[in-house]
């Protein structure tokens, strides 16, 4: 665990210790939700989150997906949404278990790499994925997220993005106690799946929506990088200068990330 995530249990946690997130009891917020819509539907559970056909899934080492961020108070009218359309199309989806989860995921204690990550949807293959996301966007219109760093956007919409990654949830265990996700390549080679702040393509997948070609870009000016300051999952500071030693700072804020999370007092 980092950092993020040992602060995250301890918030969720009912004692004065840590806990692992797969022992938090959740509250029934968003599946009751889910089961409104289809009552007989099957839900499985791993972790802090909700399945639904999750078998199909797990048939496929790797693929491209897509997640949905969401502000907690439009969070069930999301989660309305795209279960929905996902049962309707019997596509495999997985969702936080309730809101106090969600107002974590959006808060500055979560790692940057998965903050924001309410829901996953996982299309069967890239055709399928350039439909899915197109309809999700038309149907989550004007809806407000935080933005996912691991991801890149889907046009200009505030809460749909995607990246090519792991999805059947298989690992190995390293030394330090990480679990490290693979994927497989369209050539056969299996490889680490590099989940960072950033969006990454991996070498041999081909970019579903290539960003329109622009000409040369020519700076009348350059800068060097002096220092990289992490503040948290809300702030990230960069400190550069120019030719002329000119001190230039660049910063980065997520406006959608809680700064303020109720911690229950405990006794040590």
């Amino acid at each position: 665990m980092n950092y993020s995530i040992d602060t995250a249990s301890l918030v969720l946690s009912k004692q004065p210790f840590l806990i692992s997130l797969n022992d938090y009891k959740s509250s029934d917020d968003f599946k009751v939700i889910v089961n409104s819509l289809q009552p007989k539907v099957k839900l499985s559970e791993n972790g802090y989150f909700y399945f639904i056909n999750s078998s199909f899934v797990r048939d496929r080492v790797s693929d491209w997906k897509i997640h949905i961020s969401s502000i907690e108070g439009e969070a069930e009218d999301v989660l309305k949404k795209v279960a929905s359309y996902c049962i309707y199309n019997d596509i495999g989806f997985k969702f936080l278990k309730d809101k106090r989860l969600l107002r974590l995921l959006n808060s500055k204690v979560w790692g940057r790499s998965s903050s924001g990550k309410f829901i996953t949807v996982y299309p069967d293959g890239v055709e399928d994925f350039k439909r899915v996301i197109e309809e999700l966007y038309q149907l989550l219109v004007g809806h407000r997220g935080p933005y996912i760093l691991s991801d890149k956007r889907y046009k200009n919409s505030n809460i749909l993005y995607y990246r090519y990654g792991n999805i059947n949830g298989k690992g190995k265990i390293q030394h330090d106690g990480r679990k490290v996700y693979h994927i497989l390549k369209p050539n056969g080679e299996v490889e680490d799946d590099i989940v960072g702040p950033y969006y990454y393509l991996p070498e041999g997948i081909e970019e579903p929506f290539p960003d329109p070609e622009s000409g040369p870009v020519t700076l009348n000016w350059t800068v060097s990088l002096r220092s990289y300051t992490l503040g948290s999952n809300i702030k990230t500071e960069e400190k550069t200068y120019d030719q002329t030693s000119k001190k230039i700072v660049f910063k980065g804020i997520q406006r959608t990330i809680s700064t303020a999370l109720y911690v229950r007092k405990t006794s040590c």
